[in-house]
């Protein structure tokens, strides 16, 4: 079921929200663009900054100045050399604020552009150069800025373009089903889903990425090595310290520059950078080429799901009902 994901502190109710209906998902880039999911319309909205998302989703701006005093607006605007206070920074966002002129009016729609027709869409996703969405039939949907068509992990046509959400042509008739879960670094170039069957795949743009993570790709016979050929999702192997393929993926979780992985078995292998210990293996090391297994001593419990963020770690853990 679709879920909000944005948080509001007024007590009063928002005229569009739509409870158990919107999705929304923030992109951090100059643009600052946001996605929203309507699964009553069936439509993606993806909005200019994320001043328009808050719009149109019914929250109301009044202009800056009005919470200042009228005379603590004129003092501030007689003296050439006052320097403003915090409070008055925060009401008008600028420490160079002048008069009330000098403000940017608050547009009164939103700057929005919507794409209709798509199925359930269970989970929408952003990333440092687009988006990524997973229908509840597992179909994977990519759109966002065509310098990075890796990321994309599609050929970019005039038929197809890269500003509209599209499927991922090698993520469908997969040997072990369709796709269940996605998982995006927000600050990466890189992009990994399982199947039902529990295989891992990953895309993106391995020029972006630090070399423990180039290896994922160069792992796989398509590459050739080359960081400018790549076709789309390659699978990835797991291995131990033997050399024996790991099986059963059943989460998967990036980071800024590192990967999560967790098997049904439990255990957690991880690889790519290590600055902060996010891989578990200790300060010491400062990054693994290969998968490596993280050493846990969790007192009889079981390691539920893993999550990561800009060079941080996080696993869930809960009793083994085993």
């Amino acid at each position: 079921m679709p879920y909000v994901t944005w948080m509001r502190t007024s007590t009063e109710p928002s005229p569009k929200q739509t409870t158990d209906v919107w999705q929304v998902s923030r992109l951090n880039t100059e643009q600052d663009k946001s996605t929203v999911y309507n699964a009553e319309t069936a439509t993606i909205n993806e909005y200019a900054t994320f001043s328009d998302l808050l719009l149109d989703l019914g929250f109301q701006y009044k202009d800056k100045h009005d919470v200042w005093e009228d005379e603590e607006l004129e003092a501030a605007n007689e003296d050439p050399s006052h320097t403003h206070s915090p409070k008055e920074q925060f009401a008008c966002n600028s420490v160079g604020y002048r008069s009330p002129s000098d403000m940017v009016p608050r547009p009164t729609e939103p700057n929005k552009v919507s794409y209709t027709g798509f199925p359930d869409i269970v989970q929408l996703l952003a990333h440092s150069t687009g988006f990524a969405a997973l229908s509840s039939t597992g179909e994977v949907y990519t759109w966002g800025d065509e310098r990075y068509e890796g990321c994309l992990g599609r050929e970019v046509t005039d038929e197809c373009p890269a500003y509209y959400p599209l499927p991922v042509p090698l993520l469908s008739n997969l040997p072990t089903g369709p796709i269940r879960h996605l998982s995006i670094g927000h600050t990466s170039s890189m992009l990994a889903c399982l199947t039902a069957g529990n295989d891992l795949y990953v895309w993106g743009d391995p020029r972006r990425l630090p070399a423990s993570l180039q290896t994922l790709f160069f792992e796989h016979d398509s590459c050739d090595n080359n960081l400018n050929d790549q076709d789309g999702p390659i699978p990835v192997v797991i291995t131990d310290t033997k050399g024996n393929e790991v099986d059963g993926i059943v989460d998967v979780a990036i980071g800024t520059n590192h990967m999560i992985a967790l098997t049904d078995q439990g255990e957690v292998y991880v690889i790519g950078e290590n600055w902060c210990g996010q891989l578990g293996l200790g300060e010491e090391i400062e990054c693994v080429m290969k998968w490596e297994k993280v050493p846990l001593s969790l007192d009889g419990k079981v390691v539920k799901s893993v999550a990561a963020g800009p060079w941080t770690s996080f696993l869930i853990v809960g009793e083994d009902k085993k």
